[in-house]
């Protein structure tokens, strides 16, 4: 997965992404997640592997791209900087 990220600013981030069912469940791992990393300001593309769980229920899945304070990636009580679903995945 890259992301296209554009700051105003430099900042330190966290980059994670979710993959989300019909009622809005999260079943991604974490695998991938990056805590912390130094976006400069301006334009930056950014990788990361997606690892799609093993076992998942036959349905359609919504991958979103997300940006997180730094080192808070899927924490409780906090809330992203920007998210953006990026496609979707159907498991037969």
């Amino acid at each position: 997965m890259v992301f296209e990220v554009d700051a105003n600013a430099r900042a330190t981030v966290g980059i994670g992404a979710a993959l989300y069912d019909d009622h809005g469940n999260d079943h991604s791992n974490g695998f991938g997640d990056l805590d912390s990393m130094a976006l400069p300001s301006g334009h930056t593309s950014v990788s990361r592997i997606v690892e799609f769980p093993k076992i998942l229920a036959a349905g359609r899945y919504e991958l979103v791209a997300e940006v997180w304070p730094a080192n808070k990636v899927g924490a409780e009580g906090f809330n992203t900087l920007a998210d953006s679903p990026c496609g979707y995945v159907t498991v037969t």
